[in-house]
């Protein structure tokens, strides 16, 4: 009949869900029930109308709760006719399987699972190296839907109704409708991010670098501003992996030290005041699970804890769940984790991303291996290509050491042994000295300096608050180029003069981003990459004269090296492919058409991976080592393994 109620299958879910015999299988308040609605009214299709002609009209947030009022009542009611339970009570069962990615692709980073528990978010990239790029599958499909348009994309999140998805991509927060269409960009944000989460009322909290306070902007896009402030009396330096709560105002999120190291602490923000509720210590992100709970990790084990999302309150103990997830990554905090109001758990556990240095010749054959294979980060050559200067993570943490390899014996030497993060080494032109950044000191990554034949003779060179990262030293020996992480979600370029004051001045401090600076072997170009256009591309300007600015890439690139002569510049395609763009003019710049060299499996990460000898004839290639696949990880009703002993 047109003029009869029609429910969707989705409200159907909901309201058998309230009616469950089991009290921990039921929703465990109305703000629970409320945000289940709410994400369905937001969706495209209404979950309540009154025939077809009403259809798609909006559901008001005041009928929401009026029918919020009649599940709970419902469940009251349901609760005199089959008795009062014990609050012990758990789903009787748990249904566990398996999703594996598309053909030909690997699962990558993190998963998102849809509000409603329908759909799964992920990202890949060719096993082989390359971009990554956005892929959603439904939970009872076999064949994944790749979204266009999310080329370099990473950390998804979902919008309340499940219809859309964010997701960080090219120095950009953005958003994509998953029925089709370009994405929006909402906010410019580092190449080095750390997580998202969407509101009930449409507000995006995100953390846009990898130290300092979240931010907050309308889904839509429109003003960034301040989510949370970093507590410096408890030390804090990094807020990250934010996660909403039913009630759309509150989320969780990790909090730690400058350096993020792991364990942190789980804290409570909330979007309309300062207020902050300190949870516990973790290992890793919180998220919220129906029927109650958190889920985190506690050391390398996924653990739930009964949480009042009303109280904001922990109860009881951290329960194991059975599962093992170790830390796999340099980016502290994250777990492959992710839950939704309907009691379904996914996760995914990736072995450990090792890697090797390896020579190539320009045609992209092996002809050399450094070291051993580890956990290595940010070659950099010396000037006369005979050591290298490159970070390794200390076995089974993600803490970084400086260490040096003397290329002609193939013998390595660590050189910094401080218990906090030493990472991003630089050479002086005279090969004395090495400049790097590290937390030491409880700030943000200063810039230290030491000798290079002289392990543990570090001193301090620049100390302020934004972090910083040391880019390029000039062939002069008189400037230093670094660069500062600011709160609103840049990059910006400055200028440490190595003589007199050391006062930094700013280079390039624009709306955009800026990084991946590199001086020319004469000292009178600067090449870098910049997202002023939309997408990563490299530039290159003038370091002394106030001069153009000259794009050298044509279709995205990151991490530009100079030849030793400066007569060819190289950089890193979004495919992952090797380009060498030669050099054919200098007054004015000019450059020729960039010509594909070899394409690489590199660790992902927005900072070097690569170097190349002096005469260009060789490139040192921080390579990652294959390891075997891991799929998704699926658990229907996941509470019930909290019934077994």
């Amino acid at each position: 009949s047109t003029t009869g109620l029609v429910i969707s299958p989705a409200l159907d879910r909901i309201v058998h869900h309230c009616l469950e015999k089991s009290p921990e299988q039921r929703f465990r308040s109305t703000d629970d029930v409320a945000f289940s609605l709410q994400s369905l009214s937001e969706s495209s299709g209404s979950a309540v109308s009154t025939g077809p002609r009403l259809s798609g009209r909006r559901v008001s947030r005041g009928f929401l709760w009026g029918i919020a009022g009649l599940l709970a009542g419902a469940i009251a009611a349901s609760l005199l006719t089959i008795g009062v339970r014990s609050q012990q009570a758990l789903p009787s069962r748990s249904v566990r399987f398996e999703v594996a990615g598309p053909q030909d692709q690997q699962v990558v980073g993190t998963v998102a699972l849809a509000p409603d528990g329908s759909q799964l978010a992920f990202t890949t990239r060719e096993t082989a190296g390359g971009s990554t790029q956005l892929w959603i599958r439904a939970i009872e499909d076999s064949k994944p839907r790749m979204l266009r348009g999310t080329e370099g994309a990473q950390l998804p999140f979902w919008s309340p109704d499940g219809g859309s998805v964010g997701f960080f991509a090219n120095g950009q927060l953005k958003r994509i409708a998953i029925s089709g269409g370009p994405p929006q960009a909402l906010a410019s944000v580092t190449s080095d991010v750390r997580g998202a989460s969407w509101s009930g009322d449409g507000r995006i909290v995100f953390a846009p670098t990898f130290v300092g306070p979240l931010l907050q902007v309308s889904a839509s896009g429109g003003k960034v501003t301040p989510a949370t402030a970093l507590d410096k009396g408890r030390g804090e330096g990094t807020h990250r992996w934010p996660w909403f709560l039913p009630d759309g105002r509150h989320f969780l999120y990790y909090a730690a030290g400058s350096t993020g190291m792991e364990p942190g602490e789980i804290c409570v923000g909330d979007l309309g005041s300062p207020a902050v509720r300190h949870i516990g210590q973790s290992s890793s992100l919180a998220v919220y699970a129906s029927p109650g709970y958190l889920l985190f990790v506690r050391g390398s084990a996924l653990v739930a804890q009964s949480f009042d999302a009303g109280r904001l309150e922990a109860r009881g103990e951290a329960v194991s769940l059975g599962v093992d997830l170790p830390s796999n990554s340099a980016t502290s905090g994250l777990r492959a984790l992710s839950a939704s109001l309907d009691g379904t758990l996914c996760w995914h556990s990736q072995a450990s991303a090792t890697s090797q240095p390896v020579w190539f010749d320009r045609q992209g054959r092996e002809i050399g291996r450094l070291a051993e294979a580890a956990s290595w980060y940010h070659p950099r050559l010396s000037p006369d290509g005979q050591r290298l200067a490159i970070a390794r993570a200390v076995a089974d943490t993600t803490v970084e050491d400086i260490w040096l390899i003397d290329l002609t014996r193939n013998v390595t030497t660590r050189m910094t042994l401080d218990p906090a993060d030493e990472a991003m080494p630089i050479w002086s032109p005279d090969q004395t000295r090495l400049v790097f950044n590290s937390s030491r000191k409880g700030a943000a990554a200063d810039l230290y300096l030491m000798r290079s034949d002289q392990p543990g003779s570090e001193e301090l060179l620049l100390a302020s608050e934004p972090p910083k990262t040391p880019d390029s030293w000039s062939p002069d020996g008189r400037s230093l180029i670094f660069e500062v992480s600011s709160p609103q979600g840049r990059q910006d370029l400055w200028v440490l003069p190595l003589e007199g004051d050391r006062k930094p001045v700013p280079f390039l401090v624009t709306p955009s981003s800026e990084w991946n600076a590199r001086f020319s072997p004469d000292g009178r170009w600067v090449a870098y990459t910049s997202d002023v256009s939309g997408a990563p591309e490299i530039y290159v300007r003038q370091f002394h004269e106030s001069g153009g600015t000259w794009r050298v890439s044509s279709r995205g690139g990151q991490t530009p090296t100079w030849r030793g002569d400066g007569r060819e510049l190289y950089y890193l395609a979004p495919d992952g492919m090797l380009m060498a763009a030669p050099v054919t003019g200098a007054a004015p710049f000019q450059t020729g058409t960039p010509t594909p060299l070899f394409k690489a499996a590199m660790p992902e990460s927005p900072d070097p991976q690569y170097d190349v000898s002096p005469d260009g004839k060789r490139f040192l290639v921080n390579q990652q080592i294959s390891s075997r696949e891991e799929p998704i990880n699926v658990l229907l009703n996941w509470a019930a393994v909290l019934k077994k002993p």
